[in-house]
């Protein structure tokens, strides 16, 4: 027992001795030092007391540690052999490693990248017609190499559409020694190609492309620049500072002319010649290597020249600065203008008075401002040569805003005769009247009078324009002049038959008058109404050119009967009608015709006539049923005024006179003698050849019916067969009998004979 006692510490010991080289070992092994934990634990499993199970799990660490060790040295890789198509490829390989790794060598055509435990091999296209192999070597410092072999296969005949652009364009291109094309596009498999390119005028480029399979679609491009072979400069021309050019300049390159301002500027870039002395785009002009000279000028500028020597392929650039040629300008105050802005060409130079001011010789516009006054004139234009001395006088007046507005708006504005602007518009005017007038298509222009109010800044001034319609106006006789007139104011003239007018509707009548185009005599003229507000046609029959009619008749609807006073004659007469041959104008309503005829007619057939104081019996008597009236030329004349009351019509005051002479004396035949006269109206129409027409009003016959009887015997007749039977005063119409009468009848003539003969005062 006492020895049991004894050997307790001692087991215990070896039980501690243990546990701490194993806790010793663990620590090694955590930290990868495998080896010394492998011997620690050798020395646990030696420790005295150590348990068969104490044993075991040492030697399980011992296991652990060893197998780590030998991870430590491994090197492994996913695949260790890559292979690519002749195209450029990518791929990725898998490696297992103890320590750090790292890619030693590699091919020139392959490129690598890692990613964590990934190694990225990426090859480039193959440009040989063969296949090719490289090794990629991977080292773990220098315990452990592997290796990975890369195969790609030859180039694949991929064709690719490539662009070759020459600068400049249209040069022919040459590949790999075919025939020269003009183009830009071409199919080219993969690889070198050899170029050359020429151009007239250029120097021949020869070069090498490399077409590649790329993964991508698009088309490859290539800018080949070209070396001309000629020389070139660059003219920029500018006035001096503060001026501008009043015409093109004008340059010549050793006394040959170049025109600055062509019709077509020429290109580099086009297929023909290089044309000399000729302007190409941004202001070059090719020239042959050599010495220039170089003049350039504008009018009113002095003339600047440069000597240039260029050489082949030189671009020189030249820059001319053109000096003005001045005259002096004075600009002094006539009224009112002391302290004007001057503004010459748009540019300001001071204000009034100015002296001896610079200006270039030439042509210039000139415009003064001044607050609440204006010029006489918006503009002043002047001419002044070199070093000419001139002064201008200026005056200016104080001026009034008007504000105006339109019904419709956007109304074109004139004023004075002059284009103002459009409405709504803000107008200045100087003191003094003025008129203002708007137009718009499709409304009737209007036009008022102003006197500027010095006393108010600002007024307001709204016009109204009427809608207009057209209207044409036609008439018989073409090339008429229209005037058509609303009251006083004029609103249509200056055009001719047949037009269309624009003219606003009303329900006021417009006043209308044409006239003939060779001596302005009056055509036509009444009165119209335009109500429709709708394309329309007026026709109008112009009045009768010629003052000619064949022949007139009048038939009595109311028929007046000769009073005779207290004269028996048994027999009563009516007036039935009356005729005229070959009527013709003396002026404007005043006629005469040739011959002028009136028939009167028995009303009792029955009776016969009774010759006081005359006792004859027998049959000698012949019973007169007719008794005529003859006049002729200027014994008779017609007298009308007035006018038309519509296209076709005329409604006149009527005055005739007719003296029937007494010719029993000369021709043995029955007929009245003595004077008629009419006093009354006509309405008749107005169109060519035939008119029909009305009279009414009062006529009376002052004379004498003379009755013959050529059968009568010699006695009864006193001896004399042609004498009147009976005393002629006892047949004597007095001049106070008057009758209301009533007619309708017509006249006929020519095509340009139209109603009658009228003096129109409507």
């Amino acid at each position: 027992m006492i020895a049991a006692l004894l050997l307790m510490p001692i087991a215990a010991y070896a039980q501690k001795s243990f546990d701490m080289r194993y806790n010793e070992a663990v620590e090694y092994y955590t930290t990868k030092q495998y080896d010394l934990a492998i011997t620690t634990l050798e020395a646990a499993k030696k420790s005295p007391g150590v348990t068969r199970d104490q044993i075991s799990k040492a030697n399980m660490l011992i296991n652990q540690c060893n197998a780590a060790k030998r991870k430590l040295s491994d090197l492994n890789l996913s695949k260790e052999q890559v292979k690519f198509s002749g195209g450029s490829g990518k791929d990725s390989i898998y490696v297992t490693a103890g320590k750090a790794w790292t890619v030693t060598s590699k091919p020139d055509w392959i490129t690598t990248s890692t990613e964590a435990d990934v190694l990225f091999i990426e090859a480039d296209a193959n440009q040989e017609s063969q296949e090719r192999q490289g090794v990629v070597e991977v080292s773990m410092g220098k315990e452990r190499t592997a290796y990975i072999l890369v195969t790609q296969e030859k180039r694949s005949d991929v064709i690719r559409k490539v662009h070759i652009q020459s600068d400049p364009a249209r040069a022919i291109v040459f590949i790999d020694q075919e025939n020269g094309v003009l183009a830009e596009n071409f199919y080219l498999p993969t690889g070198s190609h050899k170029i050359r390119l020429e151009k007239n005028g250029y120097e021949q480029k020869d070069t090498t492309i490399v077409v590649t399979a790329a993964a991508s679609e698009d088309d490859l491009d290539f800018l080949l620049s070209l070396k001309p072979s000629f020389a070139m400069i660059q003219v920029n021309i500018a006035p001096e500072e503060g001026y501008v050019f009043d015409a093109v300049p004008r340059m010549d390159i050793s006394g040959r002319p170049v025109d600055l301002h062509p019709t077509l500027i020429n290109s580099f870039n086009v297929d023909q010649n290089i044309t000399y002395y000729e302007l190409y785009e941004n202001n070059i002009i090719p020239l042959q290597p050599g010495q220039y000279v170089i003049r350039v000028e504008s009018e009113g500028f002095k003339m600047v020249a440069e000597s240039v020597n260029l050489a082949k392929g030189e671009k020189m650039v030249l820059n001319f600065s053109l000096p003005a040629i001045n005259g002096l300008l004075s600009v002094q105050d006539a009224e009112n203008a002391k302290g004007a802005k001057v503004f010459i060409d748009g540019k300001e130079v001071g204000e009034i008075p100015l002296y001896n001011l610079k200006v270039k010789a030439g042509n210039h516009k000139m415009k003064v401002e001044k607050d609440s006054f204006l010029p006489e004139k918006d503009e002043y234009q002047f001419t002044l040569n070199e070093e000419e001395m001139l002064t201008m006088n200026i005056s200016m007046k104080r001026y009034s805003t008007y504000n105006l507005t339109s019904d419709p708006p956007y109304c074109q504005v004139i004023v004075d005769g002059e284009k103002a602007g459009t409405t709504p518009l803000k107008l200045v005017l100087i003191e003094g009247s003025h008129t203002i007038r708007m137009e718009k298509e499709g409304y009737f222009a209007q036009e008022q009078g102003v006197d500027t109010d010095l006393v108010k800044e600002e007024q307001d001034i709204n016009f109204t324009l009427p809608k207009t319609y057209p209207l044409l106006i036609s008439s018989d006789l073409e090339g008429c002049n229209i005037t058509i007139s609303s009251g006083k104011d004029v609103l249509i003239s200056d055009v001719k038959t047949p037009s269309t007018v624009e003219i606003p509707v009303s329900k006021k009548p417009y006043r209308i008058k044409l006239t003939r185009g060779n001596d302005f005599s009056t055509a036509y003229k009444g009165w119209f109404f335009y109500t429709k507000g709708q394309k329309d046609h007026l026709k109008l029959n112009t009045y009768s050119i010629e003052g000619f009619q064949g022949l007139g008749v009048n038939y009595y609807l109311k028929r007046p009967a000769p009073y005779f006073g207290s004269t028996e004659l048994a027999k009563s007469y009516q007036r039935i009608g009356d005729a005229s041959l070959a009527k013709m104008r003396l002026f404007d309503g005043l006629t005469t015709s040739v011959v002028k005829a009136t028939l009167f007619a028995e009303t009792n057939p029955q009776e016969n006539i009774h010759y006081p104081g005359k006792e004859v019996s027998g049959g000698d008597y012949k019973n007169i049923s007719f008794i005529p009236a003859l006049t002729v030329l200027f014994l008779n004349g017609e007298f009308r005024v007035g006018g038309g009351v519509h296209n076709l019509g005329d409604v006149n005051l009527l005055a005739t006179y007719a003296w029937y002479p007494n010719v029993s004396s000369f021709i043995p035949m029955t007929h009245m003698s003595g004077h008629d006269i009419f006093l009354g109206a006509e309405i008749s129409s107005r169109i060519p050849i035939f008119n029909a027409n009305i009279r009414f009003g009062l006529q009376s016959f002052y004379g004498q019916a003379n009755i013959c009887r050529p059968t009568a015997n010699t006695t009864a007749s006193g001896g004399n067969a042609k004498s009147r039977f009976g005393d002629p005063v006892s047949y004597v119409v007095p001049l106070s009998h008057a009758e209301f009468v009533v007619t309708i009848g017509f006249t006929l003539g020519t095509k340009d004979s139209k109603g009658n003969s009228v003096l129109r005062v409507f």
